[in-house]
């Protein structure tokens, strides 16, 4: 039976410096469950105004980082096994 339980996550914005011209940062953070439990194995994803997407998956800890994002704005996508994405 699958659960229903919603992801809630913490992501911080980190921006980097600039290389060559180009702004790039990431994004990083933790995945856990509705009742505060880590998530490792989630795939959380960075997709971007054009569709363009990058990802990662949670270590032990539900910790995630995506880097090599160029400035501007992303919708921030986490999906797991036997849990509704959020």
């Amino acid at each position: 039976m699958k659960s229903f339980i919603k992801l809630t996550f913490v992501v911080l914005v980190l921006m980097a410096g600039v290389a060559q011209a180009q702004q790039t940062g990431g994004v990083t953070g933790q995945v856990v469950d509705g009742l505060g439990a880590v998530v490792p194995g989630a795939t959380v994803k960075a997709i971007d105004a054009t569709g363009k997407e990058k990802s990662a998956t949670t270590n032990r800890q539900g910790e995630f980082n995506i880097t090599g994002l160029a400035a501007g704005k992303y919708k921030v996508l986490v999906s797991a096994a036997n849990v509704e994405d959020f």
